[in-house]
């Protein structure tokens, strides 16, 4: 609770207020949450025949050659 009251002091007397940086900042998805998605995938008998390749599909992001 201190800090935020200090930050909010120092935003009132400075101006500036610290926020998210100005780029586009992708977060990473953990190793464990891909393998335990894969797994269901894998295992569940109603996604059985599902195309699961992102390149193919129509709703794959716009960016995703320069994504990774």
């Amino acid at each position: 609770m201190a800090l935020a009251i200090h930050r909010w002091r120092e935003g009132m007397k400075t101006g500036n207020w610290p926020g998210y940086p100005g780029q586009i900042i992708r977060a990473d998805y953990p190793e464990w949450a891909v393998k335990r998605w894969m797994e269901r995938e894998e295992n569940d008998p109603t996604t059985r025949g599902v195309d699961w390749d992102v390149a193919r599909s129509p709703f794959r992001p716009l960016d995703m050659e320069s994504a990774a």
